[in-house]
């Protein structure tokens, strides 16, 4: 993506929250300094609103690096920025999709939503379809595990978003996620062009785990995935929808 379409993207962004009826915008800016308690940052998108309680709410994005993906240290610095801004502040980084698990839990713990654009460009595209998931579990390696802790046919249920459902190598590394998987897959379609309907039927190569959660067993091992897949050809985003979530976060969140 060129700095173009990130351009445009902020421009899109801007115009729907001035047409937006019934949302009271104080403010919204593009490329502007925002003051901080201690020091004065450049922000991308600045737009401060009142959700209709009283409140005046923040929001300050990162959108021009949205064809990368988030770097640690980039998080740090952008939730020191939100840090040093008073007042109810929510912090949006549009990025590539983002597998680091402690990238994740930072920013949900600081207030940051990640709003991943996957192959962002300012033309249509397909968007993959994931349906009938199935995990191949080691039924034999369960088994004998649960004997082994003395649970018999105490049930392991599994549940969850795929994103973070991890898995972990036999070091107890995390190595991927059940989504991973899925996106391994599209980005070889997007690839190749191939966007007819298939089964992929997904085997490790090496002993993996699934974490569980469960108090006694934390991971199972599993063999493999299959899931169907499919595309949607769409247009490559909406403003108005971007602006109605980050609307619906801000709202929900627990803001300091």
């Amino acid at each position: 993506m060129n700095n173009d379409n990130a351009e445009n993207l902020i421009s899109k962004i801007i115009e729907v929250i001035e047409s937006e009826k019934g949302l009271e915008s104080v403010k919204v800016e593009r490329d502007i300094q925002v003051e901080g308690r201690t020091a004065s940052y450049p922000v991308d998108l600045y737009w401060e609103f009142e959700g209709g309680n009283g409140v005046n709410y923040k929001v300050i994005a990162q959108v021009k690096k949205v064809d990368q993906t988030l770097s640690k240290n980039e998080l740090f610095q952008f939730a020191n920025v939100l840090q040093d801004v008073s007042g109810q502040v929510m912090g949006v980084i549009f990025t590539q999709p983002v597998y680091d698990k402690l990238i994740q839990d930072i920013a949900k713990d600081v207030g940051i939503m990640l709003y991943e654009m996957g192959n962002f460009n300012d033309q249509s595209f397909w968007q993959p379809n994931i349906s009938d998931i199935k995990i191949d579990f080691d039924t034999e390696w369960i088994k004998a595990e649960k004997a082994r802790k003395g649970l018999e046919d105490a049930p392991i249920s599994f549940s969850g978003d795929p994103k973070y459902m991890y898995i972990y190598d036999a070091q107890d590394s995390c190595i991927d996620s059940i989504e991973g998987i899925f996106n391994a897959y599209v980005k070889e379609c997007n690839e190749k062009e191939a966007f007819s309907e298939a089964r992929i039927e997904h085997s490790f190569e090496k002993e993996v785990f699934l974490e569980t959660g469960h108090e006694v067993i934390p991971k199972v091992k599993i063999n493999g995935v299959s899931f169907g897949l499919s595309f949607t050809q769409i247009p490559a985003w909406d403003a108005k929808d971007i602006v109605g979530k980050i609307i619906h976060t801000v709202l929900s969140a627990n803001l300091q």
